[in-house]
């Protein structure tokens, strides 16, 4: 009984001894493996996903849009903004509770698609957005 109970307690905390820079690496991975990159989405391209600081999951995208208002515009249109995305969420899934755990931050990129370097917008989901 006693090693049950010690069993009980140790194995909850192997997932949350692991760094954050494991685990961000390890959605990564599981990400990448799942999908092709450049993927056409309504927006434009998303071209990558990236660990950066081992306390964000960036997602980049490549956009035809000039720039800051008319990305906007699109993003409200196809319900891609910040608060579409928050609300279609499930906040109570295990991997919202995980990054509100490991404060990890989920950070959306959009750059112009004909100035790569331009970055037209960057919208920031903190842990304590998830409703």
């Amino acid at each position: 009984m006693k090693k049950l109970l010690l069993l009980l307690l140790c194995v909850p905390l192997i997932g949350f001894s692991q760094s954050n820079e494991y685990y961000i690496n390890n959605l990564i991975t599981g990400i990448k493996s799942n999908t092709d990159f450049p993927q056409s989405v309504n927006i434009g391209t998303w071209e990558d996903v990236i660990n950066e600081k081992n306390n964000n999951i960036v997602y980049v995208y490549f956009t035809s849009a000039k720039n800051r208002i008319e990305l906007e515009k699109l993003l409200v249109r196809f319900q891609v903004d910040k608060n579409s995305i928050i609300n279609a969420t499930d906040s109570e899934s295990v991997l919202i509770k995980e990054l509100r755990e490991r404060n990890i931050n989920v950070l959306m990129r959009y750059y112009n698609i004909t100035e790569p370097e331009l970055l037209l917008m960057e919208i920031i989901l903190k842990p304590f957005d998830w409703k």
